[in-house]
């Protein structure tokens, strides 16, 4: 029976037990009879207190403590006497899933019957399957959820700050039964995801390769004079010229009932109607030259292609306008040239040869190593070509 085997039981005789019907595991007794008696001042309230917070598992009562210890005859280290100071006041327990961890040693106390903050990666309580202490675990899962080691050493219990705190996550980050239980973690996220390199790889080639123009455009169309009647201001329809009338008359009134002078000409409509914004310029007109009118379109995204969706990052409204946000084309075209290996290696030729000629070996051999990877990576390349391309 291991300690955590030792959730109460109330189909059981007490046998030996805190006299309420439930039973405890012979470890886990043997854990708490450690903790109280490695101390001279612990009391049996202190030591089931400590092994509780420490297994995350619901543990016996002050009073059936100090019964099991006067049945089975618990010492002090160094010392001839089965009981000691009950004083304290019982902690109640909060019981919590229990984990699937033991308990080799508790760690030293500071002599006022708590534990020593245990703040490095040398806590020695172990996990039978991966090696990792609790606040270990703790680490590597708040790690898994963030991928920010100083927040996940903070949140996994650890004392320190600034720097400190970030060299010592850094260093935890390092240990290699650390990074095993994260690498297994991932492993299994993948695995339920069906998460694969190549999906991930092709997601990475689509943003670089997309075309933002599906999403955004800077145009240049025509201006009101290109197409109109001898150049003169062309009107959507009769509608906008009324309209155009109107708001003269009604400024001129206000400026002759102010006693100003009003000095814009009425609107001219000798242009003629029809004028259609996403015209080309006209390269004749006297006016823009040729230039036409410039502004920025953004598209329906809703009607995106599959690829451009995946550039888009959504929009931000500000005082400036609509601001289209996109992923970084530069930052996927590097990931994808990083994992296919296309920046330049340094190649280590070892040029501590005996003549000329074994030194030309060598050089041959490692160059023909390179251009096979070469030859590897290109196929690489050209198996993603597939993707966004259509090729």
């Amino acid at each position: 029976m291991s300690i955590h085997d030792s959730a109460p039981n109330n189909d059981e005789p007490s046998g030996q037990g805190d006299g309420k019907g439930t039973r405890y595991s012979p470890d886990l007794w043997e854990v708490i009879r450690r903790a109280w008696a490695g101390h001279p001042t612990m009391s049996y309230a202190a030591a089931v207190k400590i092994v509780g917070e420490r297994l995350g598992i619901p543990v016996p009562s002050k009073g059936a403590c100090a019964t099991y210890a006067k049945r089975n005859g618990w010492v002090k280290d160094g010392a001839q006497r089965a009981d000691a100071d009950t004083a304290e006041p019982e902690t109640p327990v909060v019981e919590s899933p229990v984990p699937e961890r033991a308990m080799a040693q508790l760690p030293p106390f500071d002599g006022s019957g708590r534990q020593s903050p245990a703040d490095d990666a040398s806590e020695v309580v172990q996990d039978a399957a991966d090696g990792l202490n609790p606040r270990q675990r703790r680490f590597a899962d708040f790690y898994l959820i963030s991928l920010n080691a100083t927040d996940a050493y903070k949140k996994a219990g650890y004392s320190g700050t600034g720097n400190s705190a970030e060299a010592a996550a850094s260093q935890l980050l390092r240990n290699l039964k650390v990074q095993a239980y994260i690498a297994a973690r991932q492993a299994v996220v993948q695995e339920k995801l069906e998460i694969t390199q190549e999906m991930v790889l092709k997601r990475w080639w689509a943003i670089a390769t997309a075309d933002p123009n599906e999403l955004v455009e800077y145009r240049r169309d025509n201006c009101r004079h290109c197409w109109g009647a001898a150049y003169g201001y062309q009107w959507i329809d009769e509608e906008e010229y009324m309209a155009a009338v109107v708001r003269h008359r009604r400024d001129e009134d206000k400026a002759r009932d102010a006693g100003e002078k009003f000095h814009r000409e009425p609107p001219d409509g000798s242009g003629g109607f029809g004028f259609m914004k996403s015209r080309a310029p006209n390269p004749d007109c006297p006016k823009c030259h040729g230039d036409g009118h410039g502004y920025v379109h953004i598209h329906d995204t809703r009607r995106a292609s599959a690829v451009a969706r995946l550039l888009y990052a959504g929009v931000k409204e500000g005082k400036e306008g609509i601001e289209l946000k996109t992923h970084d084309q530069m930052k996927a075209l590097d990931s994808v040239a990083r994992h296919l290996g296309m920046f330049k290696e340094k190649v280590e030729i070892d040029v501590s040869v005996a003549s000329t000629a074994e030194l030309e070996a060598t050089y041959d051999r490692e160059m023909e190593l390179a251009r096979a990877r070469a030859l590897e990576f290109k196929g690489r390349g050209d198996r993603l070509k597939v993707v966004g391309g259509g090729e």
